[in-house]
């Protein structure tokens, strides 16, 4: 059998395959079908040779925007990206020759391939831009607070808005693609209602993630410590509705209406320096700490002494620091939105609350930090879960099964 991926990331391609952003489980999944006997290419937009074999993987990377020209007409009209991409997704199907088209992600362009293949092609959801455009700004926050906020900052200010119109644009691309794709795999209630809704004589199969490799070597290993500070983890990228501005207001009610003492490590791309001037809250203040962007080692020695894992986000599908966590042992404070009851149950696998709930996610956190006993099941209950939804063999079983029933089809 064999198989392209259209990926987001260049999936082990090179040494700086961005693993914090789909890079580690994409490639994950890459070698453990190879080892299943799959014939495997993988295109996406980076730099690199045409049709360089590594690692018993094909490669195509699709590099038309290194030149300055392209990169120019990428910004002053959206289509370009289509209009330019297409011809070299054809050209590596034609390549290739593959038995199954699978694509990461609906929001990529690479979702356009669909209607110029006859090559039955399956897309593997991620999150829906849809979705997240209408969530996209917390309550009591617009254009206009960033407008106001980056005004005397003229470079940064277009950024925005530049971002923010090509988000829009994607997000309504999204939803043609998903309209246009008769077979998707995906993980969660949300993303199956997702298909359900925007195409409903589409096949949705099942189908988990697999995590970094670097997790699974340390499952079920966390262990409850009573050091008198609770220290609270948190993963996040940038964007507006991550919850960054919930991570201030639940730190505010936990310094105000406790007496907890606590610590609030933020890796990612957490900049609180918005929500500083818009809130009025200091994250330093708050015992706050953007830490940037770790490893996955890094972020495993994080997971093993945190007290709590906090996924505070306005809208998500199914986020794999979550799945991590889990996979750890660590316990699960998270926000009730999208997919991500699908991976949470509410008080046994942790604690789901409302979103924009400063109050009730402060007080889970509370009573996760003085409860060792409660802390010791949800910890085991959560692993036993992740281990089986992660698991290699029921990935690489999901996806195997799905690519057998699309070939069916030709």
């Amino acid at each position: 059998m064999r198989v392209l991926f259209f990926s987001v990331t260049n999936a082990g391609f090179s040494a700086n395959n961005v693993e914090h952003n789909g890079g580690g489980w994409i490639f994950s999944l890459a070698k453990a079908l190879t080892s299943a006997g799959v014939e495997l290419g993988i295109a996406f937009e980076g730099s690199g040779e045409w049709g360089c074999e590594k690692n018993g993987i094909t490669y195509y990377p699709v590099q038309i925007f290194n030149s300055f020209a392209n990169k120019l007409k990428r910004k002053f009209n959206f289509h370009t990206e289509e209009h330019l991409m297409l011809p070299i997704m054809q050209q590596a199907v034609n390549d290739f020759k593959p038995d199954v088209i699978h694509i990461w992600g609906s929001e990529s362009v690479f979702g356009k391939i669909v209607p110029h293949t006859s090559v039955p092609c399956v897309i593997h959801l991620q999150g829906f831009l849809p979705a997240y455009s209408n969530a996209k700004f917390p309550p009591g926050v617009n254009r206009f607070d960033y407008f106001r906020y980056l005004l005397w900052h003229p470079v940064r200010l277009y950024r925005f808005f530049w971002y923010d119109f090509v988000f829009r644009k994607r997000a309504e691309r999204e939803a043609e693609i998903v309209a246009a794709c008769q077979n998707f795999f995906g993980r969660t209630q949300w993303d199956n209602d997702i298909v359900k809704l925007y195409n409903p004589k589409a096949e949705y199969f099942h189908c988990g993630e697999l995590l970094r490799s670097e997790f699974y070597q340390i499952a079920g290993k966390w262990k409850y410590r009573d050091n008198g500070v609770v220290t609270i983890v948190s993963v996040l990228s940038t964007p507006t509705y991550k919850g960054h501005d919930l991570i201030l207001k639940t730190a505010e009610m936990l310094k105000k209406r406790t007496s907890l003492k606590f610590k609030w490590k933020v890796f990612g791309g957490a900049d609180f320096n918005f929500w500083k001037k818009k809130l009025k809250l200091s994250a330093a203040d708050l015992g706050v700490i953007s830490a940037g962007t770790v490893s996955a080692q890094q972020l495993c020695e994080e997971l093993l002494n945190a007290s709590v894992f906090v996924h505070p986000s306005y809208i998500d599908n199914s986020p794999n620091s979550v799945g991590e966590a889990q996979l750890v042992g660590v316990p699960v404070v998270a926000a009730a939105t999208g997919g991500v009851p699908s991976l949470v149950e509410n008080g046994k696998t942790g604690f789901l609350v409302p979103a924009n709930d400063p109050i009730s996610m402060a007080k889970r956190i509370v009573d996760i930090a003085g409860d060792k006993t409660l802390c010791e099941n949800i910890s085991d209950a959560a692993v036993e879960i992740a281990l089986k939804r992660h698991a290699l063999e029921t990935v690489v079983n999901d996806c195997m099964t799905g690519y057998g029933e699309l070939m069916k089809k030709c």
